[in-house]
């Protein structure tokens, strides 16, 4: 009520009757509701300025007051009126936005205390309870002001999310290409060695195992050449064997 206190203080000079006191409560709580005064009247003037204090001249007419609002991200008027009718005060409120037009009448006495109306302390009364009126059957519904809220909300996270498409939930993360090993040509060697009469390697293609083919046949040749030479030496030595013959079969070889 700290705001209130303060609302009060400054119009108290010019607070005449009850009704001013109420005008004053209510004010407020619209206020309070995201909205500031523009000024009285039904249509605007030059030079008008939002502000949480009532304006000049705002109790001028003591049967009817008329003050104008809007809210704070200015997508909003309300156009209050209050109609004075014997000792009740008959509001009615029109959103501009919506066309939405909503009434209240409150009994003066039951909210006012008329024999103190400078005094901050004990001039309102059941506060409570107006408050819980002034809610439910007067002021814009506190369910759209949230929905305008997180309808701000969706649409800041949304252009954040424009600016970084990294936030994407529908982004596909990128993904590395999966890692080839090259073959184990030393265990393949080993098979055309151990298993080459089944020719395990012909799932290989064509160049491949031609490569292998040919080494694995000059392996083959290489041994027989070193097993004729030694034998070459060994029949040389032991049985006289003719170099012609030993010579004959190296070229064999060897072709």
């Amino acid at each position: 009520m700290a705001g209130l206190e303060l609302l009060f203080n400054c119009v108290s000079n010019s607070i005449s009757c009850s009704q001013d006191a109420l005008i004053c409560f209510v004010h407020w709580e619209i206020v309070k509701s995201g909205y500031k005064c523009l000024g009285i009247g039904d249509e605007p003037a030059n030079g008008e300025k939002k502000s949480e204090l009532l304006p000049a001249g705002w109790n001028g007419s003591k049967e009817l007051y008329t003050l104008r609002y809007r809210s704070k991200d200015d997508k909003s008027n309300l156009l209050l009126k209050a109609f004075t009718v014997d000792s009740t005060l008959i509001f009615n409120l029109m959103d501009s936005k919506t066309e939405k037009v909503t009434d209240l009448t409150v009994n003066v006495n039951e909210y006012i205390a008329e024999g103190n109306l400078q005094t901050f302390e004990s001039v309102f009364k059941n506060t409570d309870e107006l408050i819980i009126k002034l809610k439910s059957s007067l002021l814009p519904p506190e369910k759209e002001e949230r929905q305008e809220k997180n309808e701000r909300k969706r649409e800041s996270e949304k252009a954040s999310n424009l600016r970084d498409s990294n936030n994407d939930p529908l982004l596909i993360p990128h993904r590395a290409p999966p890692t080839r090993h090259p073959p184990d040509w030393a265990r393949l060697i080993h098979a055309i060695g151990k298993h080459s009469s089944s020719l395990q390697f012909l799932w290989l293609p064509p160049q491949v195992a031609q490569t292998y083919v040919h080494n694995t046949l000059i392996l083959c040749f290489s041994l027989v050449l070193h097993w004729v030479k030694t034998a070459s030496v060994v029949c040389s030595e032991n049985s006289g064997t003719s170099s012609h013959t030993l010579v004959t079969m190296l070229s064999l070889v060897q072709l």
